[in-house]
């Protein structure tokens, strides 16, 4: 049986780094995570790095936008197994800023 994940991105209130992101990717949204169901997500924030945070339910439908994603039975567990390999890691600011 296959596994559903969702990129979700984040469209609500901002700081000044979010509000960089947005004018420079001509984007409403300043980021995004990796939704792994029941609030578990996975991010790289600035200023906070890699890490699993929890977006509580009535944030994640007022302020993100979702992309469901079909995933294959182990494929779920190998982009956990890479996140978890990423926690801890400080964010990409120069992959950030030529991403655009």
């Amino acid at each position: 049986m296959a596994n559903v994940v969702e990129i979700i991105f984040y469209h609500g209130p901002e700081d000044l780094a979010g509000r960089l992101i947005r004018g420079w990717t001509h984007s409403p949204y300043s980021h995004c995570e990796i939704h792994f169901g029941h609030s578990d997500c996975f991010s790289a924030k600035a200023g906070e790095g890699c890490r699993f945070t929890r977006v509580p339910e009535a944030n994640r439908t007022a302020y993100w936008g979702a992309v469901p994603i079909v995933l294959l039975p182990d494929e779920e567990s190998r982009i956990r197994q890479f996140c978890i390999g990423e926690t801890g890691c400080g964010y990409d600011y120069w992959g950030a800023l030529f991403a655009a």
